[in-house]
């Protein structure tokens, strides 16, 4: 079952600016206790933790491995983790975001409260399977309408969407598209990845084959493309492409992309597993 993620403008969703984090009962920040908003502070004689949340803020190092380390104590909750991480990036959109766990070696995976406190959800995880196993990552979950449109007001926002979306793409969904979809995408990201290169850099040849040896075509085409394609005829499909996207900017050619891929990844909607059953009324 597959149902769209929207944020109404009548609940009452904490906004990135202006608004604290808010804290459990008893915790640091709450009312009539004392510390800083946003539970993030430790109460004395408590153990320090670190917490590892992959996230898509583009970094220099591979898309996989960007991710940060957040200290949290006994009395951190979910919801502080977000905020710090978000204001760390300048990512404006805190309402959009939820913490997701994953479970490596199989299809487990939950999404957690923002009032769930996290030595709580490592306790309880980490009992049923080691902390390596356990990935935590921070997603846009949840969309505004025109979520498109109110993204590109907020630049990090829409960075951050567009990583996430093609993360995903890449992962799950690139080995099976159409070969002329593969090459728009990853053309579109080339284009995106390199905002100063001109229009026509890739025609040299040299060009293409520093790109190639340098970066190389995996971070940007699935690989039964590279596979299903002779390299010279790999580089005259990839040049010929990328000519259709020469003249965009990063945002132009992010905006292409999503324009590709909705018809063919409802990013923007969830699946659940359900099943019908029946209930018999036997009287006693």
């Amino acid at each position: 079952m597959a149902s769209s993620s929207y944020l109404e403008p009548s609940l009452n969703h904490s906004a990135a600016g202006g608004c604290g984090v808010k804290s459990r009962p008893g915790m640091p920040g709450a009312p009539g206790t004392s510390g800083s908003a946003g539970g993030l502070e430790r109460p004395p004689g408590s153990m320090d933790r670190v917490l590892k949340i992959f996230h898509y803020f583009e970094t220099n190092s591979e898309p996989s491995t960007w991710a940060s380390n957040i200290r949290h104590g006994d009395a951190t909750d979910i919801r502080g983790v977000i905020q710090k991480i978000a204001e760390i990036h300048k990512l404006r959109c805190v309402s959009s975001l939820g913490l997701r766990l994953t479970h490596l070696h199989s299809d487990v995976l939950h999404w957690l409260h923002p009032d769930l406190g996290v030595s709580h959800v490592r306790e309880r995880y980490e009992k049923q399977h080691p902390q390596e196993e356990w990935r935590y990552e921070l997603r846009i979950r949840y969309f505004p309408k025109g979520y498109l449109s109110h993204f590109s007001e907020d630049k990090p926002s829409l960075n951050y969407l567009y990583h996430q979306v093609k993360s995903d793409y890449m992962l799950h969904l690139a080995d099976q598209v159409d070969q002329d979809v593969a090459l728009k995408l990853g053309c579109l990201e080339i284009r995106r990845f390199f905002r100063e290169m001109p229009g026509n850099a890739l025609d040299k040849k040299s060009n293409y084959e520093l790109l190639e040896k340098d970066v190389g075509l995996r971070r940007f085409f699935p690989k039964s493309l590279l596979d299903s394609l002779k390299a010279k005829t790999l580089r005259k499909q990839i040049q010929q492409t990328f000519k259709q996207f020469a003249n965009l900017n990063d945002e132009q050619s992010i905006h292409k992309f999503f324009e590709i891929i909705s018809p063919i990844y409802p990013f923007d909607k969830e699946c659940f597993k359900c099943a019908l059953g029946v209930r018999l009324l036997c009287p006693m």
